[in-house]
């Protein structure tokens, strides 16, 4: 018998509305299922399991999930201080491009990594856990098919410093 496990997580999110100076703040998010690992240093947590085996008989393979959350192990909360040392020195009022995991919900299909998200925008904070930007555009670029995210433009996103893989500076 698998036992159902409580995980505490972080994610980016996004502000739709227009401020001036955006208050920020990481979530402390929580979520309970059956744990087993992905592919690509995440975890899955599976709220609903089809049986034991993973297999019931109906076309589901191991990988299905029916509902459940894919979390790269660097937005768990116990990670939050492993990100790359030079996000400490980024310099606001500079654009930047940067390259993120992405927490993900998914319902009725198979897969076992993290979405990979790619945003550019004008860094406007850099606080010891997470970036803010400003005009960002992201686009989720796995799994294929790319397309924005989200649909409509947001005025900023923020990035836990814990879930990006890759930042460089947008000379234009």
């Amino acid at each position: 018998m698998k036992l159902v496990s409580n995980i505490h997580y972080t994610d980016a999110y996004y502000i739709s509305e227009p401020v001036e100076s955006p208050v920020t703040k990481l979530p402390h998010n929580e979520a309970f299922g059956f744990v087993k690992k992905g592919t690509d240093e995440s975890i899955i947590i599976s709220f609903i399991r089809k049986s034991d085996d993973g297999e019931d008989g109906e076309g589901y393979g191991p990988n299905h999930i029916v509902r459940g959350l894919i979390i790269p192990e660097s937005a768990l909360l116990s990670r939050q201080n492993d990100y790359l040392e030079e996000l400490k020195s980024l310099k606001t009022s500079e654009r930047v491009a940067v390259t993120w995991k992405d927490v993900v919900h998914v319902a009725n299909m198979s897969r076992n990594s993290s979405s990979i998200m790619y945003t550019e925008g004008l860094l406007v904070n850099n606080h010891s856990d997470h970036i803010v930007l400003k005009d960002p555009e992201t686009i989720k670029t796995h799994p294929t098919p790319v397309k924005n995210h989200p649909p409509v433009q947001p005025f900023y996103y923020v990035i836990p410093k814990s879930a990006i893989t890759r930042f460089e500076y947008i000379h234009r």
